[in-house]
Formats: C-alpha cells, sequence, structure tokens
C-alpha cells in the first residue's frame, strides 16, 4: 500500500509530472526496431538522452513499443562505470504552473528498475533542484541478475517560481567488470513525500502534447497561384502548431517539390525558403528571383525543436 511519509505533505498527486516518464512517446522512432549502440546525447525516447556522465564501455538500447513502456539496455564495462539516462524536460512548469508557484510541499521521484543478467548494477535516481542549485539523489539500490527495484528521492528543497524539479534521471553503476542488461520503467515525480510511491501512468494523449511542446514534426503542401513582391516569386503558407511550443522552436526544413503554373515538372531545385517560427505557428515560403512562371505548388517536411 503507499503511503505518505509521516509528518510530510499530504497533496497526492494525481499526475505523473515527468516528460515521458513511461518513455511511450518516441516521435523520432530512434531503438525501436531493436537493440541499436547508444553513444553520448543519443534521444531513445521524447524527453530522454544519453548523458555526457555515461562512460561505460559499450551501451546499446531498445525502446521497444508504446505498449511495453520500458527502456532495456545491455552492454559492457568496467566496476565503478556508470549510465546516465537523463530526462532533461522533466517537469513543464508551463503545464502544471500552480504546483510549483502556489503549493509548498515536497515531491517523491521513483523508478522501478531490474537487472536481466550479468553484472550487478547499483541504481539511483537524481532531480536538479533550482532553488538550491544542487542534485539531489536517492539511496542507492544494488541488484543483483534477476532481482526488480524501485530507487526512491524525496525533495527536500523549497518550491520556486520556475519549478522546484525541472531535470531528472536514473544513474545505473556497474559493481562489477563484464557485461550487464537491465530493464527502466514507470519513471515518475509525484507530488507529496511516499514511502512507496504508487505507479501513475497518465493518458497517452496527454504525455504526447506535453512531448509535443518541445517537438513536432509535419509536412505541409502549398497550393495556389504565388505571388510577386516586385523582387521576388513567393509562394507561402501558415499553419498553428498542433500544441502550442515551450519556447520559439529551431525549424529544420527541406523542400521536397515545388510545381510552377502549367508545369508537371520538379523545380524545387531552383526555389530558396525560409520559415518564421512563433510559439504558436509556423510560417514557410519558397521563393525565386522574378522570371518564368509563379509557383503553384510546394510540399515542405519540417521539424520543430527546442
Amino acid at each position: 500500500m503507499s503511503k505518505l511519509v509521516h509528518g510530510f505533505s499530504n497533496i497526492i498527486g494525481k499526475v505523473n509530472m515527468a516528460l515521458n516518464g513511461t518513455f511511450r512517446v518516441n516521435q523520432r522512432g530512434n531503438f525501436t526496431g531493436g537493440f541499436s549502440p547508444a553513444k553520448i546525447h543519443d534521444i531513445f525516447a521524447d524527453g530522454w538522452y544519453v548523458h555526457t556522465n555515461t562512460n561505460v564501455d559499450y551501451l546499446e538500447l531498445v525502446n521497444p513499443s508504446k505498449v511495453d513502456a520500458r527502456i532495456v539496455g545491455r552492454g559492457y564495462g568496467k566496476k565503478g562505470q556508470r549510465i546516465l539516462l537523463y530526462n532533461y524536460k522533466n517537469i513543464d512548469s508551463v503545464i502544471y504552473p500552480t504546483s510549483w508557484m502556489q503549493r509548498d510541499y515536497l515531491n517523491t521521484t521513483a523508478v522501478q528498475c531490474h537487472t536481466s543478467a550479468g553484472n550487478s548494477l547499483l541504481f539511483k535516481v537524481l532531480a536538479y533542484s533550482h532553488s538550491s542549485h544542487t542534485l539531489l539523489y536517492t539511496k542507492d539500490v544494488m541488484l543483483k541478475p534477476g532481482q526488480t527495484g524501485t530507487p526512491v528521492r524525496v525533495s527536500s528543497a523549497p518550491p520556486s517560481a520556475a519549478g522546484m524539479t525541472s531535470y531528472g534521471g536514473i544513474y545505473i553503476y556497474l559493481e562489477e567488470d563484464g557485461e550487464f542488461e537491465f530493464t527502466v520503467q514507470d519513471y515518475r515525480v509525484l507530488e507529496g513525500a511516499y514511502k512507496n510511491p504508487p505507479v501513475v501512468t497518465n493518458d497517452y494523449a496527454l504525455d504526447l502534447m506535453r512531448c509535443k511542446r518541445y517537438y513536432q514534426t509535419g509536412h505541409s503542401l502549398i497550393a495556389g497561384l504565388g505571388y510577386s513582391n516586385g523582387t521576388n516569386y513567393i509562394i507561402e503558407r501558415d499553419l498553428t502548431f498542433e500544441v502550442e511550443m515551450a519556447g520559439v522552436p529551431t525549424i529544420t526544413s527541406s523542400l521536397t517539390l515545388l510545381r510552377e503554373e502549367g508545369s508537371t515538372t520538379d523545380v524545387s531545385a531552383s526555389y530558396s525558403m525560409g520559415t518564421t517560427p512563433t510559439l504558436k505557428s509556423l510560417g514557410m515560403f519558397a521563393y525565386k528571383a522574378i522570371g518564368g512562371d509563379k509557383p503553384v505548388m510546394a510540399n515542405i517536411d519540417w521539424i520543430a525543436e527546442i
């Protein structure tokens, strides 16, 4: 039975405030096709990447599916080497502003860990405190092959307007030389201080919406007769993001097809393109110096990311 720690806050959160704590959202599709070598800065699920503190000799990961909702890793290394799976977006204080700005409470960070084979592993969860600018670690949980455990961290720093905990992750230390294999799932940040944190699984649509505040992709068709601004022929379109971005995004885009009036031939190589992003929308345009026919259709693939 999940219990609040005696003497701590009695606020019980019903939402997992950690971004993509079940690893189900993977818009990039990375590591979904089977075990693949993982290097520092590789994103293996939305909001999660392999941190620079990782120093094992070899690591590979797989993010099996939305149904499995877990990350599995394996590899080899030496005693004392480590892996840090980093939740670099963690809590979105825009989505949950009242939690961080109006309540005086503690919170609990936890994750379920399992060792499948090979090395004994030591697990800990961490959280980064905005107010004290320090890393808050759990007590160590050492698991032998075949064991399952739940490292837990109850934070002790007061909340701040920016959000008490905005980053977090899972440290995994090798207890001996050799091969290792592990599974992590149900990473969660909950309001209240729990002895035995409950597993809280958000609705997938909520997790996806929150992830889209940091990463969205699209394929957009621009159709209609282009116009002249006196210097260039231009064809353009504005679209509204599915979810308002958490900040003005960086845009990566490519012009995949462009047709001109009366033509069925792709002339995209003759055009330049540009984008004008805001929090809520993305303006896209393709242009070339005046001459010949005006553009009537363009396809643009884009990625918005912060």
